[in-house]
């Protein structure tokens, strides 16, 4: 009798388990989660938002940046930081941020809405043109929001990061697409 229970037990969760698998295929969802390409970056997306990360809150740094900056303004001492050029405010290049030397201000996706007084930057993530004649454009994208604190202007700045696929994303990050 006890064959038989467990029988009955094991035909019973069958069913469920059937069940519940047909439910998530008419709804286009997955018990599991695929792997992204996305995550293939993972490292190198972590790495640039640790040097990042390290310009906004070492002291020497943001002296040199300034606090209170918004914009273009601070796109632009950011950048300055890191390439060198159109330096102003007695802000430098500095050598330990070389290896951000890829990211530029983008061309199309500006900060809106509540983000409108942040500094945007992007670097493509796919292929990269020096290297690949063929490179149109990359998928993904490492894109990075700098928002000043508008209660506490001289604390510095939030950063903000994700990775976007352009075939999906709209060239916005999720978090600035809500609000």
């Amino acid at each position: 009798m006890i064959y038989f229970y467990a029988g009955l037990g094991a035909a019973m969760l069958t069913g469920i388990m059937v069940l519940f698998e047909v439910g998530l295929a008419l709804t286009g969802q997955s018990l599991f989660v695929d792997g992204s390409q996305a995550d293939n970056y993972r490292d190198v997306v972590n790495a640039s938002d640790r040097l990042f990360q390290r310009m906004l809150t070492q002291q020497q740094d943001l002296k040199a940046i300034g606090t209170g900056r918004s914009g273009d303004v601070l796109c632009q001492q950011i950048l300055c930081r890191i390439q060198g050029i159109n330096c102003r405010f007695g802000n430098s290049k500095n050598p330990s941020y070389v290896s951000l030397d890829s990211y530029s201000t983008p061309r199309y996706s500006l900060p809106l809405g509540t983000w409108s007084s942040s500094c945007a930057f992007e670097r493509e993530l796919d292929c990269d043109i020096a290297s690949d004649p063929n490179c149109i454009q990359a998928q993904f994208v490492h894109r990075l929001l700098i928002k000043p604190h508008r209660q506490m202007l001289e604390t510095g700045y939030g950063l903000y990061s994700c990775i976007v696929d352009r075939e999906i994303d709209e060239n916005r990050c999720l978090f600035e697409r809500g609000g």
